[in-house]
């Protein structure tokens, strides 16, 4: 790379874009095993690492995409996936030594012939966030004997005829597929049912929630609460998880941040998570522009139920709209008072509300049921305590020490 060069940079004599964020090409004369991709890369480009002798890859944490062909052809038996991942082009590891695969958390297709003729692969685990398998994406892997499917709904395989079914070339009388416990009727009643005999359930079991409370694609003023209703009662794993909030694209979109980051508490078969401002003393609502689409991620493994399963990953799109007028929430003077352990919840203009108190751990403590005007709970020993307002649709939620 010349002097000067505004394009391209050479590191340690592999090809970069002159910003270091896309990996152009690696070169075919290298004699190495193994190398480790530069810290800020965010991409590896077409072809990249194809037909190279390169047996071991370590990728950063941030990096985003591999793109077509990327490493197809190559010599690639190991390689680690970080969950900052979302994309694997078309056929990027095809005809590839790869013997085992988990495939990243956050993607959500895999594309056409993306490990086709991977006649090494043995393992293949697919996350629940896997919505779609694209034709020919494991045509020809001969080896393989074992799915993990880790979702509780099946992903979807997409193909027009038998020859360019996803997983077409492989016998599969010799493939065991494992699902999650209790949703093997799902799976068989499904194209995978059709194409694999020995689907298996798992000893571990999905805690499936059952609505959300604002539902999937609503329109609203602003992130607040998010309620999550289960078929039995949750008990909290996770009191502050990393939910991710992106506006725009869900894969590609700019992330919202909020400075306390995100709080849950279990009461019952609901959870609520919700954004927590920067003292951690209760919601902090982030605003929604009017008319722009935000993914919100709730992450596996925040709540179990009685088994000891554990949620999966949640992901709800949401539509900011702009309401003339004044916002109802606000106007309700909602509000909690603590004298030395006696808290005075005035519940301004909210009616017919059930108000509990919970413990630091999610633990419900006391309730009342129909309130109005002003309700009163008494705490004892000193500690966090969370209360939870809700009147209809509207939740509330304060933070409270003694």
């Amino acid at each position: 790379v010349e002097t000067g060069n505004t394009a391209c940079q050479a590191i340690n004599g592999v090809l970069y874009s002159a910003e270091g964020n896309i990996l152009l090409a690696y070169p075919l004369n290298a004699t190495a095993t193994e190398y480790t991709i530069a810290d800020g890369c965010l991409g590896v480009g077409e072809g990249a690492f194809a037909h190279t002798t390169l047996q071991k890859v370590i990728v950063p944490e941030g990096m985003r995409a591999f793109d077509d062909n990327a490493f197809s052809e190559s010599s690639l038996a190991e390689i680690n996936f970080p969950e900052s991942l979302v994309l694997f082009g078309n056929q990027a590891f095809a005809k590839t030594q790869l013997t085992t695969v988990v495939l990243p958390e956050n993607m959500t297709n895999v594309y056409e012939g993306t490990f086709a003729q991977s006649t090494k692969l043995q393992s293949l685990t697919i996350p629940s966030g896997i919505r779609t398998i694209e034709s020919y994406a494991f045509n020809g892997c001969t080896a393989l004997t074992e799915i993990h499917c880790l979702g509780a709904e099946p992903a979807t395989l997409n193909y027009y005829e038998g020859y360019d079914h996803p997983f077409n070339g492989i016998d599969a009388s010799q493939v065991k597929v494992y699902v999650p416990k209790g949703f093997k009727s799902a799976y068989e009643s499904s194209e995978w049912g059709y194409q694999f005999d020995n689907i298996i359930e798992s000893n571990t079991g999905i805690f499936l929630q059952e609505s959300t409370n604002p539902a999937n694609d609503a329109e609203m003023e602003s992130i607040g609460t998010i309620e999550i209703t289960f078929p039995e009662n949750a008990s909290l794993v996770e009191q502050f998880p990393s939910v991710k909030v992106v506006k725009g694209q869900e894969l590609y979109g700019e992330p919202v941040e909020n400075a306390g980051g995100w709080m849950a508490f279990a009461s019952g078969k609901k959870v609520n998570v919700f954004p927590a401002d920067e003292y951690q003393e209760g919601p902090q609502p982030i605003p929604m522009e009017d008319g722009v689409d935000y993914y919100v991620t709730i992450p596996a493994g925040i709540v179990k139920n009685a088994e000891g399963s554990l949620n999966q990953k949640i992901v709800l799109h949401f539509v900011g709209k702009i309401e003339s007028g004044v916002d109802q929430i606000e106007s309700n003077d909602c509000f909690v008072t603590n004298n030395n352990g006696t808290l005075n919840i005035v519940l301004g203009n909210l009616t017919d509300c059930t108000v509990e108190l919970f413990n630091a751990t999610g633990n419900l403590i006391n309730s009342i049921s129909h309130a109005q005007g002003t309700a009163t709970l008494h705490v004892e020993s000193n500690g966090l305590y969370i209360i939870r307002i809700v009147s209809g649709d509207t939740i509330k939620t304060f933070k409270i020490v003694k």
